[in-house]
Parts: structure tokens; sequence; C-alpha cells
């Protein structure tokens, strides 16, 4: 019921945005147009109850970049994922970071790995690995350097 009633405020505020719906699985998920995501995220929190971020990840799928989004609403004990997807050769996308807070933490992580660069955040920098590391490990093409200042590194 929650679920439907989230597909139609969603279709009627912003269409397009919904790109598909997959309620197969045990947790509802939608995949949502990247423009839009972070307005839709807050309707989701304002009027739909889904006030913790869980989780927020990617996943490299070849020519794209998969931005997952686990949310939990304690008032209606439902479960949601939330998808977009962004292509590799434009990789930025706005911050959920005023959705949620805890955003900051794992957008910057996301940044660090994959490389995601979230527009309006407010400290984006490394979080895991050194500041002058080059590139993004989780990233599938990614090619480590042989060394890092002068210790080598061996996959």
């Amino acid at each position: 019921m929650l679920i439907q009633q989230i597909i139609q405020a969603v279709g009627d505020r912003y269409p397009g945005t919904l790109v598909s719906v997959d309620q197969g699985g045990q947790i509802p998920t939608l995949l949502l147009n990247p423009k839009w995501l972070v307005r839709v995220l807050f309707v989701l929190r304002d009027e739909f109850d889904f006030e913790s971020l869980m989780c927020e990840t990617a996943s490299d799928k070849g020519e794209r970049i998969m931005m997952i989004y686990h949310l939990f609403s304690t008032k209606h004990r439902q479960k949601l994922v939330v998808k977009t997807e962004l292509l590799k050769e434009d990789l930025r996308m706005e911050t959920a970071e005023e959705v949620w807070r805890a955003a900051n933490w794992y957008e910057r992580e996301i940044f660090d790995l994959f490389g995601v660069e979230f527009v309006g955040h407010s400290d984006l920098v490394r979080i895991m690995l050194p500041p002058d590391w080059v590139g993004h490990p989780l990233l599938k093409d990614y090619a480590p350097a042989p060394e890092y200042q002068g210790m080598k590194i061996e996959w």
C-alpha cells in the first residue's frame, strides 16, 4: 500500500523520474532518473517518513555506476531501496547530505573508492585512501600504480 502511494506521488510530481519499480524481492526497489533523485529523497523523508538512511553505496556496472540508497521508516516498519545510474563519463550528482546527515560519510567513501563527485557536499575529500592517491580502486577499470611513495604494490 505505502509503495503504491510513493509511486503515485513521485509520478505525479516528477513525471518520467521513475524508471522502474521492483517489488519482487524482500525490499521494494525504485530506479530513478538522477536529475530528480534528491528531490524524491526529500519527499520520501518528509511525506513518507523514511527518516533513516541505513546505507548509501555504489556499484560499478561497466559503463555506469549504480548509486544505491537503503532507507528505513520506523513509523511504517518499511525498508526501501532507491537506485539511480550515472554514466562513467559524468560521475557528478547532487549530494543527499541535506536530506540525511549520514550521507556525508557515505558519499566521502563513494567519492574515494568510485570517483563520484557529490555537488554541494560540505567536505568531499578522501576518507580511506591518502589524499595523493591516484585513481579509485573499486572501479572495474582501475589500474593501480606499481608503487606508492617508494613502496611496491603487488596485486
